[in-house]
């Protein structure tokens, strides 16, 4: 067996006669001499005074053990360092979200005054519905008319105080009775309406009955209406996406927000248009 691991007739009566040594010595020192380095591979074999060969893994098992920790540790820091990479990326991306999440607060990019618009056009459109009467009294039915006094144009909200008489009647109250004949000129302009002298500083608006016909007629217009704001909402929306789309600071995740928020704004006005709509048809055809 010795023979056929060393390969020579030599060393193997070297390795024979070592059995008879009162020391126990590993191959490498039989081929090397007393006190040299074991030969990586034969530090396995060992020979005994008891004349027993033993295979001896013990150097070579540590020996891969050792290699196999620090390969280990070595993976271990490259863990760390990636970790420590992606933290640090984590965090610099983060800076600059919340960077750029600031800027976007700093500035609406229009979207304030988009809403403001927006605003603007409900408000017309609801001083426009309360011009389409219906048989019903409604005090709101002269808020957009125009009073001329002196030259100038006032809003009648301003000059005057309106208020319901009765259930087909209005009545309209006068401040400054020097005013009053412009204020009753202004209630003639609408349709159908003839203004009664109440009182010195009053004046009484009888609610004439409508026919089906004109009914049907004031529900085309009120639509009609309805369909000219929503042209508004939808100008101020476009207006709104230009200024945004033209900033080429923003990046898409940004843009994309605003659109969207935009597009709500839109929708939520649009809804608010046409439940004003229905109310209104239902007020013209059914009082």
């Amino acid at each position: 067996m010795i023979r056929a691991l060393l390969g020579s007739r030599s060393l193997a009566f070297s390795v024979a006669r070592s059995m008879f040594s009162p020391q126990a010595r590993t191959v490498g020192e039989i081929m090397r001499g007393p006190g040299a380095a074991p030969a990586f591979g034969l530090s396995f074999l060992r020979v005994s005074s008891t004349r027993n060969i033993s295979f001896d893994f013990t150097r070579g098992s540590k020996d891969r053990k050792k290699g196999k920790n620090r390969n280990d540790d070595e993976d271990e820091d490259e863990d760390d360092d990636d970790s420590s990479r992606r933290g640090k990326n984590k965090g610099k991306n983060s800076r600059e979200e919340a960077d750029e999440d600031a800027g976007v607060a700093d500035d609406d990019f229009g979207i304030g005054k988009a809403e403001e618009a927006m605003n603007k056009t409900i408000q017309n459109l609801i001083e426009q519905f309360g011009q389409l009467r219906s048989s019903k009294a409604n005090v709101g039915m002269f808020d957009a008319l125009d009073v001329l006094i002196d030259g100038q144009k006032h809003k009648f909200p301003s000059v005057a105080q309106v208020s319901i008489f009765d259930a087909r009647s209005l009545l309209v109250v006068v401040p400054d009775p020097d005013i009053r004949g412009p204020v009753e000129e202004a209630i003639k302009r609408v349709e159908g309406i003839s203004p009664v002298p109440f009182q010195a500083n009053s004046i009484k608006i009888p609610i004439p009955r409508v026919s089906q016909e004109y009914r049907e007629s004031l529900q085309k217009t009120a639509e009609k209406t309805a369909e000219s704001a929503k042209e508004g909402i939808r100008r101020a929306r476009k207006d709104c996406l230009d200024k945004i789309k033209k900033n080429k600071n923003l990046s898409k995740d940004v843009v994309f927000r605003l659109e969207k928020q935009v597009q709500d704004l839109t929708d939520k006005k649009n809804e608010e248009i046409t439940q004003k709509t229905k109310q209104k048809v239902k007020e013209i055809l059914t009082q």
